[in-house]
């Protein structure tokens, strides 16, 4: 892998949920990219957004790739207010993705677990394996999605991933779009389904299952927790703060398990080990 950082062209910047915005880059930068890899865009220039700010890939090709960003601060608003034709400098592609070779390969079910903003790197993995990067032959892959938000109008990507060929089920806070309550209580219910061999509503009988979860750290928390117990693999995209986002500020630090599992023995780095962890490694 290749690190890079070079200007990169805004192409387009689409409101996708109030507050939201999907970004696209004229850039060869994510050509190279894994799922759940990430990269580190500065705003030189901009009040307050002194440090860079990192984003997970939303989709790539070979001449483009994309992030989707929640409004949260100067940086993130100055993303979502920049035009075609902006330059921004951006740093990637960093980090450690999703680890799909094994489970696709063993024939596992893909299920993935997103809240919130968490929901990119989840819809760049579905991208990734319909488009054969995974390989040829698991490019037809089942793949399920269960995306949780406050609302109906927070709800990310879901027809997204449904043109993906994606089988999504939502919920949401209020009730308003999908099952009233968290995205867990769809796992939860989706975990017992798999364990009891249920027949899925299009008459397949559900099959072991990889879980990928990314987004608020109580919902990977809880996630970790539910496939611990269902003993279900479980990988998790994780977010801490970072001022490099490649190991040389220590700011992204998280307790780990000690090898075997036993308790905290060490530290991982998010932005080298990580993001994407085996959910059994962290001390939640």
């Amino acid at each position: 892998m290749i690190l890079r950082r070079h200007d990169s062209v805004v192409a387009a910047t689409e409101e996708v949920a109030p507050g939201h915005a999907l970004v696209t880059f004229a850039s060869d930068l994510g050509e190279s990219a894994e799922p759940g890899q990430f990269v580190q865009v500065a705003f030189d220039g901009v009040a307050g957004a002194f440090l860079p700010r990192p984003f997970s890939f939303h989709s790539t090709s070979p001449d483009q790739f994309q992030v989707l960003s929640r409004t949260v601060g100067p940086g993130t608003a100055a993303l979502a207010a920049a035009v075609p034709g902006d330059r921004l400098s951006v740093l990637g592609p960093l980090g450690q993705g999703f680890e799909l070779t094994r489970p696709l390969a063993d024939g596992y079910q893909l299920l993935l677990v997103g809240g919130g903003v968490g929901v990119p790197p989840l819809h760049h993995v579905a991208d990734f394996v319909r488009a054969g990067a995974a390989g040829a032959e698991v490019a037809g892959a089942r793949i399920r999605a269960l995306i949780g938000a406050a609302t109906a109008d927070l709800l990310l990507a879901v027809d997204a991933l449904r043109a993906l060929d994606v089988d999504v089920t939502v919920s949401t806070d209020d009730g308003s779009a999908g099952r009233q309550g968290l995205v867990t209580d769809l796992l939860t219910a989706r975990l017992a389904d798999a364990s009891g061999g249920a027949a899925t509503g299009d008459g397949a009988t559900s099959g072991p299952l990889a879980v990928l979860a990314c987004g608020p750290h109580p919902m990977l928390r809880a996630v970790a927790e539910l496939c611990d117990l269902a003993g279900a693999a479980c990988q998790v995209a994780m977010e801490q703060p970072m001022a490099c986002g490649y190991g040389v500020c220590l700011g992204c630090a998280i307790p780990a398990t000690a090898p075997g599992g036993n308790g905290a023995g060490r530290y991982l780095l998010l932005c080298q080990d990580g993001p994407v962890l085996d959910a059994r490694e962290v001390v939640w």
